[in-house]
């Protein structure tokens, strides 16, 4: 299965109406539980990603490939 941002959500860090996400410039921000689903935290623009993580006490781990991807 993959995870995809939805074509037009607003970014949850900048939330700038005039850049919707789009497949190709959106992060999908995620970890898994403890029983391995998926629990969605954020949907960025990948620019936005690190500063979206650091101010909600987040990393983005780097080696992690961004969407569309299979299941964090």
């Amino acid at each position: 299965m993959t995870t995809k941002v939805p074509e037009g959500t607003l970014c949850d860090h900048c939330h700038k109406p005039e850049s919707p996400l789009t497949e190709s410039n959106s992060a999908h921000l995620c970890q898994k539980d403890r029983d391995g689903s998926e629990i969605t935290f954020a949907n960025v623009h990948k620019e936005c990603a690190d500063a979206w993580a650091h101010a909600n006490g987040g990393v983005v781990v780097p080696d992690e490939p961004l969407p569309p991807r299979s299941l964090c």
